[in-house]
C-alpha cells in the first residue's frame, strides 16, 4: 500500500471542512495543478503557501452556510 504524501496538510484541510479547489483558488492556481502538487511531498516553499492559504483562508458566503453544517 502507498504512503500518502503531506498527510498534515491533507488532515488540516478536511478538520476545517474545505475543497481542494478552494485552496487551489486561493493559491491562484487550477484545482489539477493542486491535486498533482499533492501527490508527491510538498517543497518547504509550497508547502508554506499552502498553509498560509489554509489559515488565512476566507469563506464566501455561500462555503460559510456549508461548513456552519
Amino acid at each position: 500500500m502507498q504512503k500518502k504524501n503531506n498527510l498534515e496538510i491533507r488532515k488540516m484541510i478536511n478538520d476545517r471542512k474545505l475543497y481542494y479547489y478552494e485552496i487551489a483558488d486561493a493559491l491562484g492556481v487550477s484545482a489539477y495543478t493542486f491535486s498533482v502538487w499533492m501527490r508527491r511531498e510538498l517543497s518547504d516553499e509550497k508547502r508554506e503557501r499552502v498553509m498560509d492559504a489554509i489559515y488565512n483562508f476566507t469563506p464566501t458566503a455561500e462555503q460559510e452556510s456549508r461548513l456552519a453544517r
